[in-house]
């Protein structure tokens, strides 16, 4: 790469293996000195063509011992990504990074444990289909930076050999923008009221124990009275005879919506009811007052005017408030709601990634930066070099309870196959292509396997251990450079990647102790995006190698962002700043 001293001694020695024959005519002589002058200006300016290197990556190796010191922050945000094809929009379509959380309602469907409201309140109703049961909708948005700076150590080994080692530190943050059902009118369910703590709890669950006791008492009326007039022809027994088997329907209704009461609403410390419960004023309260209101006409129907206003007071039911943002974090995180989760809030990690031990070895040169591989001047040359690299898992992964948390890395092991290929037209232009190949291994993690795909809040009894296999990779990147001076330097870089689907294997029992679909994990997983770059980078390696500058450095400036993609890929924009020196150590 950088052996322009080295490309000079070969030039020097070639001047003096051709000095001037004196019986040579003069003008032989200076055509000579003219055309090897000119021949090794036009080398001097091919070779310096790509001393500007740029942030891009390329095929050039450091010379022997010379060590290259590289910290390059990458920050990158984001809002949105591209669909995975198995949620709500099609494959490839741009959503919200919090689309899995942006719900228009939030039901049956992500809270399994309305279910049993479903079922209560059936029983009160009298029905058998399914209840319009929601919390309201969820409105949330996801805001998501990720800082990532790489710190590089290179060393040149021989001509042809670099290692290096890279340590990143990475800080990601999604800041959590939440507002459960807003306006807070969408709701037919809330958190129940008979869960609260104190005299509020005490009182809502005394209250719905004398609704409890009406429904009881006027059952039993009945259904002594039905005892009472078989074969009795008294005028009181006139109504119940004319339908006995509507009087005796009415008490099974009545024991069925005093059960069905005691499960949902609760009545007492022994019977707390379900965790949620129709909202005071919603569509499926009002429901359960009509139906209460019914049962004590037709009760009045058979058993005539009762002592008090009526039979069954519906309004002494308590139902829930409507769902706020307290609420809804409590139905997050209190293991008692199924969830058991951490806050669905900001979060904000910082950590060392995942660091990388690589290797570069260059196969071919015709760029003629190092003497053996030493092309000849100007036209079109090809430089070629294959590399390897070994990743530790040491970053922090995304955890299986931070819903919106982001992890510093993989945190597992990988090994990367290189390929380097530089090609330099001319005395301006030059442009590499790099492909990477990424062989994931295989770890053991604990995930929450969801029910269906893009389940928002898996439940705590789904979490179980899994060896995560991660798809392998395939990445190329194109970078084509104009260097307008010796000093500066323009670079564009376009990014593929694409990644395979993941496997997961179960090496555990999960909690809750169900058969668990592990291939819900994997669906979606498989990705691919690409990105587009623009550099503008400062250099003094020309002059360093012409021994005009003492320090060697880089400085690079880079803006760009994600063109397209699917498999959740997210949509970001990039910044970055790039910065590099070098020492000749030995």
């Amino acid at each position: 790469m950088f052996r322009a001293p080295s490309r000079l001694a070969q030039v020097r020695p070639l001047h003096q293996a051709q000095q001037p024959n004196p019986s040579t005519p003069i003008t032989t002589r200076r055509l000579a000195a003219l055309l090897l002058l000119l021949a090794a200006f036009l080398s001097t300016r091919t070779a310096f063509a790509q001393r500007v290197l740029g942030p891009a990556t390329d095929a050039t190796v450091l010379p022997r011992g010379m060590v290259r010191v590289s910290l390059s922050p990458t920050w990158e945000r984001g809002h949105e990504r591209y669909a995975d094809g198995y949620g709500r929009t099609k494959k490839g379509s741009v959503e919200s990074l919090a689309a899995d959380f942006n719900l228009d309602t939030l039901g049956l469907a992500q809270l399994p444990a309305l279910g049993a409201v479903n079922l209560g309140v059936r029983s009160i109703l009298g029905g058998t289909g399914a209840l319009p049961l929601t919390l309201g909708t969820l409105s949330t948005r996801f805001d998501r930076s990720i800082a990532t700076t790489p710190f590089a150590i290179d060393v040149g080994v021989t001509r042809r050999l670099m290692v290096g080692v890279v340590i990143p530190f990475v800080s990601t943050r999604t800041e959590v923008s939440l507002d459960p059902n807003p306006g807070g009118t969408n709701a037919t369910v809330g958190l129940n009221s008979a869960y609260l703590s104190g005299t509020a709890g005490s009182n809502a669950r005394a209250r719905n124990q004398g609704v409890v006791t009406q429904l009881t008492s006027a059952a039993q009326q009945l259904q002594a009275l039905l005892q009472q007039c078989m074969g009795n022809t008294a005028p009181a027994c006139s109504a119940v005879n004319a339908d006995r088997a509507g009087a005796q329907a009415l008490v099974a209704a009545a024991t069925s919506a005093a059960t069905g009461i005691e499960g949902v609403y609760g009545v007492s410390a022994t019977k707390p009811g379900s965790r949620y419960a129709p909202w005071q004023n919603g569509s499926v309260h009002k429901l359960v007052e009509a139906r209460l209101g019914n049962l004590s006409t037709s009760f009045a129907g058979f058993l005539g005017a009762p002592t008090g206003a009526s039979w069954i007071d519906a309004r002494g039911l308590t139902g829930a408030a409507p769902m706020g943002y307290a609420d809804f974090q409590r139905i997050v995180t209190d293991p008692a709601y199924g969830v058991a989760a951490d806050s669905l809030i900001s979060v904000e990690l910082s950590r060392p990634g995942d660091i990388e031990f690589g290797a570069k070895f260059v196969v071919f040169d015709a760029f003629g930066l190092q003497p053996p591989q030493r092309g000849a001047p100007g036209g079109v040359r090809v430089r070629f070099a294959l590399g390897g690299a070994y990743r530790l898992g040491t970053a922090l992964q995304d955890s299986v309870d931070l819903f919106a948390d982001v992890g510093t890395g993989d945190g597992q092991t990988d090994l990367e196959g290189r390929a380097f290929l530089d090609l330099l037209v001319g005395t301006r232009f030059w442009a590499s292509a790099v492909a990477r190949y990424t062989v994931q291994q295989a770890d053991e993690i604990v995930r929450r396997v969801p029910r269906v795909a893009h389940e928002p809040f898996p439940p705590a009894s789904n979490r179980i251990a899994v060896q995560r296999d991660l798809g392998d990779m395939l990445a190329i990147e194109v970078s084509p450079r104009w260097v307008v001076t010796d000093h500066f330097a323009l670079t564009g870089s376009w990014h593929f990647v694409r990644k395979g689907e993941d496997t997961y294997a179960s090496v555990g029992t999960p909690a809750g102790g169900s058969t668990l679909d592990l291939s819900l994990l994997a669906q979606g997983t498989a990705q691919s995006s690409q990105r587009a770059l623009l550099s503008f980078t400062y250099s003094n390696l020309a002059h360093y190698f012409r021994r005009r500058a003492r320090a060697p450095m880089e400085v690079s400036f880079t803006i760009g962002r994600t063109l397209s993609g699917w498999g959740n890929a997210p949509k970001q924009t990039v910044s970055g700043l790039s910065m590099r020196v070098y020492n000749q150590l030995f």
